[in-house]
């Protein structure tokens, strides 16, 4: 009767530390996401293009890389990594 109850805690603990792996995978991937990327404070109106996001973001600061439209309306994020 112990070997059930043995294969029973490895089966648990294996299963804590694949849930613990994907709650951390997806709070890192959140947290990137955030990180390198924010609302632009110049560009005014609906985001049209990247294009023209990113000539307003790489204008506002030399940290900035480019420029993406996103949400709804579409607003000019800058993106710094």
């Amino acid at each position: 009767m112990a070997e059930p109850s043995r294969r029973n805690n490895d089966l648990s603990a294996a299963a804590a530390a694949i849930l613990l792996f994907v709650v951390v995978s997806s709070v890192a991937s959140v947290g990137a996401q955030t990180t390198c990327r924010h609302l632009s404070g110049q560009y005014e109106g609906w985001c049209a293009s990247d294009y023209s996001c990113t000539e307003m973001c790489v204008a506002e600061s030399s940290l900035n890389i480019r420029g993406e439209c996103h949400d709804f309306p579409r607003r000019c994020y800058c993106v710094t990594c």
